[in-house]
């Protein structure tokens, strides 16, 4: 299966990522020019706001654009198949968890709960919220990001120094 081509993306996967927040793109859809039409309309719902950054949201689009169907099918069905709690509740190192507060796809009260899970899992984990953004957060605040990585790096550092 993992060399196969995906054919389609069942109903009940259908409704799993809906609740995700995904976006379901015609699995029928096989034309040259699918990664440009996935990209246009996929794109803006990764912005906070789109019309406001015209500059990120092609950007966005241009790395949308790159996508190929089989790899994204394959992370739909991997995220609407997976157990993110549980796997969360298994980690022992340090983690951080970033997360634009106007994130649509992943939103801030969705992330938390991921926080809330590692936290009893590795007393070494960081939330943040980046004002702003949404689930392009590196892309709309990469110095709100990089900010909070340096953060999370010179605390830990400090911390067994």
């Amino acid at each position: 299966m993992a060399t196969e081509h995906v054919a389609h993306v069942d109903l009940r996967d259908q409704l799993q990522l809906r609740r995700l927040g995904g976006l379901i793109v015609s699995s029928q859809d096989r034309s040259d020019n699918w990664p440009d039409k996935f990209a246009a309309a996929r794109a803006p719902s990764l912005l906070a706001d789109p019309a406001a950054r015209p500059d990120v949201l092609q950007e966005v689009e241009r790395a949308m654009a790159a996508v190929r169907r089989p790899g994204y099918d394959q992370a739909a069905r991997m995220l609407a198949g997976g157990r993110l709690l549980d796997d969360a509740a298994n980690i022992q190192v340090p983690a951080a968890v970033l997360v634009g507060t106007q994130d649509r796809i992943t939103p801030p009260a969705s992330a938390r709960r991921v926080f809330d899970v590692l936290q009893r899992s590795s007393r070494q984990s960081v939330y943040r919220e980046i004002a702003e953004a949404g689930h392009a957060v590196c892309q709309e605040q990469p110095e709100q990001v990089a900010r909070a990585i340096v953060e999370i790096v010179e605390n830990k550092a400090n911390a067994h120094a």
